[in-house]
């Protein structure tokens, strides 16, 4: 008879009493006494502790080669296991049974299989599971922090719930890596409304959790707003910002307690700037310039040492304090972010200056480098103060002197602004010239010279015939990227910038092949982009007229951001411009002699575009008659 308990210690099952090794079991055990020292005393090991040894040497093979079991069929299976590092001369081995005592080297055997793209997530769950002596709140940590790198969000809450279950305390970098997962999922596009509003409150019940939250703590948690922006994350970043840090800053003491105040770093200030840049409208703009006065006494106050000794502004601090200005849409905000590109950047900013006046520059006066990014932002500046004289300043200057690489946003911002001026000859000097080349750029700038009747038309005509192969190569690369991503009938994201170039790449593309008098293949277009331009445009309208502009969450109810509503109706504008294009390329295609199936098929998606536009003039009645509705309840309540 051998005991039970004894296999249990290693996670394996009892073998049946038919195992090679229960002969063996079944002798009386003569062992002989050994001795451990502890603290520098001797004891004699008790008989039961002597068992148990010998019972592990026997289930890892340490026994004679004639009492030497041969491997059954489950153990094998276990050897194909790509998880587990066996040989066949110590089947049993340690690896195998994947049984750590120290705690140290499991976390460590955790952290390296996570960083395996081919690592089942359920076995490691699974084998940190049953280590209840070594899955230590260290190792569980590790393990939250690698599923969520990883983006499986649901495993990882789990494995928080299983160690509070199992009534561990939860280290600070156990919730630090908890709320990373919840700030990653929240920031993957897939991520709709409603799966915002219920992240969000998870991440407040384990904010309430925490009882000495940290600054990084903070800085999670208010990423986690920053991603739910438009679901209550407005409010709630209100909220945390009010309780944990002082209103008048800089502060020489913090209250005792244990939800005190907290000493905001830069990355504080990056986020909760982003946060405004986020919401976008005027009022964000006033919040975002009082929190950047807040900063101004902090760097007052960081000369004198203290807590913010090591206080200093950096560069994606400004970034995101010049698009909060940029996003308001106010003018004296833009200004603003003028005046801070003048004291941060040295660069001048006087109203009219020529991008050949040889006024003298001294970068050396500047307090931040400058780089690729802050220049895309200098371009939005200018574009939003319409001042092209000192966009094209800024830009010849920063590439040129400072070998600054302008990226293609700073060129889309450049070349929009140009259009808008009327400028489309340089307009197309900088689509022809930007680095890498872009077909958009100057299927965009051919387009619009088209639509407006730039002179000479003649040379646009055959500026529109030589790009004309590459516009459909364009749209064939942004198909193959979209069918990898989109789902048929789900509702995309149109709250994404790039949902809404492809949409105008599509119209840019079609009115070129139609001023060419390329219908056949601008029809071939219509025909390739129809889920883009039906399918998707309809689920729109049906999520607009049901949903609204407006969302509830903890029973407050808040309105979408200016940013997201001024992409939303961008978007709709783009794809009215698609259907009603789309209505004159099939009368266009109509007039060409077709077979029968062909012209059943224009016909058909005429039809269908039609019902569209109707559908689309009533969703804009309905908001009309509803605010109808309340100003006259109002009015009756007034009465």
């Amino acid at each position: 008879m051998y005991c039970r308990s004894c296999l249990a210690l290693v996670g394996r099952k009892a073998p049946p009493a038919t195992h090679a090794i229960a002969p063996a079991l079944s002798q009386p055990l003569r062992l002989p006494s050994r001795t451990v020292t502890t603290s520098g005393t001797q004891s004699r090991l008790s008989h039961g502790t002597r068992r148990k040894r010998y019972m592990l040497d026997v289930i890892k093979g340490n026994i004679p080669a004639k009492m030497k079991a041969e491997p059954t069929a489950e153990q094998e299976d276990r050897m194909k296991d790509p998880l587990i590092t066996t040989t066949p001369q110590n089947v049993l081995s340690e690896e195998t049974m994947h049984w750590y005592n120290d705690p140290y080297k499991l976390g460590e055997y955790v952290r390296k299989q996570m960083q395996k793209s081919d690592t089942d997530d359920m076995r490691i769950y699974e084998l940190v599971k049953r280590h209840k002596g070594a899955g230590n709140d260290v190792v569980w940590s590790i393990l939250i922090k690698a599923l969520g790198k990883r983006g499986n969000l649901k495993l990882a809450l789990h494995c928080f719930r299983t160690m509070k279950n199992r009534h561990m305390t939860p280290t600070p970098q156990c919730y630090t890596s908890v709320l990373n997962s919840i700030a990653i999922a929240m920031g993957k596009p897939s991520t709709d409304t409603q799966k915002k509003v219920e992240l969000l409150n998870n991440a407040s019940g384990i904010w309430m959790e925490i009882k000495v939250p940290n600054i990084i703590h903070f800085n999670t948690m208010l990423r986690i707003c920053r991603a739910a922006c438009n679901s209550g994350g407005w409010e709630a970043a209100s909220d945390l910002v009010e309780q944990l840090i002082p209103r008048d800053l800089p502060i020489k003491s913090f209250k005792p307690g244990l939800r005190g105040k907290l000493v905001p770093d830069a990355t504080t200030f990056t986020i909760m700037l982003g946060i405004c840049a986020a919401r976008g409208g005027v009022e964000s703009g006033t919040m975002a310039i009082q929190i950047w006065e807040q900063i101004k006494k902090i760097l007052e106050h960081s000369q004198k040492g203290g807590v913010y000794a090591s206080f200093a502004v950096d560069s994606p601090l400004l970034r995101s304090m010049l698009v909060a200005c940029i996003r308001s849409g106010s003018k004296e905000h833009a200004e603003y972010a003028l005046r801070l590109c003048k004291e941060w950047l040295a660069l001048p900013v006087e109203v009219g200056v020529s991008k050949n006046d040889s006024t003298p520059v001294d970068i050396q006066q500047a307090r931040l480098p400058l780089s690729t990014p802050i220049l895309s932002i200098m371009m939005q500046v200018a574009a939003a103060l319409r001042n092209r004289e000192l966009a094209l300043y800024w830009f010849d200057f920063v590439t040129k002197t400072q070998n600054v690489i302008a990226d293609a946003e700073c060129y889309r911002v450049l070349i929009m602004m140009l259009l808008s001026e009327g400028d489309f000859d340089t307009a197309w000097k900088f689509a022809a010239s930007s680095e890498p080349k872009e077909v958009e750029y100057t299927l965009w700038v051919v387009t619009t010279a088209l639509h407006k009747r730039a002179a000479p038309s003649q040379l646009w005509l055959q500026r529109a015939q030589a790009i004309g192969q590459d516009a459909s190569q364009l749209l064939l690369r942004q198909r193959s990227k979209r069918d990898s991503v989109i789902v048929p009938g789900e509702v995309t994201n149109i709250s994404k910038r790039s949902d809404i170039l492809d949409i105008r790449s599509v119209v840019n593309v079609i009115e070129v092949l139609a001023a060419t008098d390329a219908h056949l293949e601008a029809w071939e277009v219509l025909k390739n982009e129809k889920h883009r331009l039906l399918t998707l445009t309809h689920n729109i309208l049906r999520s607009t007229s049901t949903k609204g502009g407006a969302t509830r969450s903890d029973g407050l109810l808040t309105a979408p951001p200016v940013t997201v509503n001024k992409r939303r109706s961008d978007d709709m504008r783009a794809r009215v411009r698609a259907l009603n294009l789309g209505m004159t390329v099939c009368a266009d295609v109509l007039k060409l002699r077709l077979d029968e199936d062909t012209r059943r098929e224009v016909e058909l998606f005429q039809e269908e575009v039609r019902e569209l536009l109707t559908q689309k003039s009533g969703v804009q009645a309905k908001p009309q008659r509803n605010r109808g509705k309340q100003m006259q309840q109002q009015r009756q309540i007034d009465h």
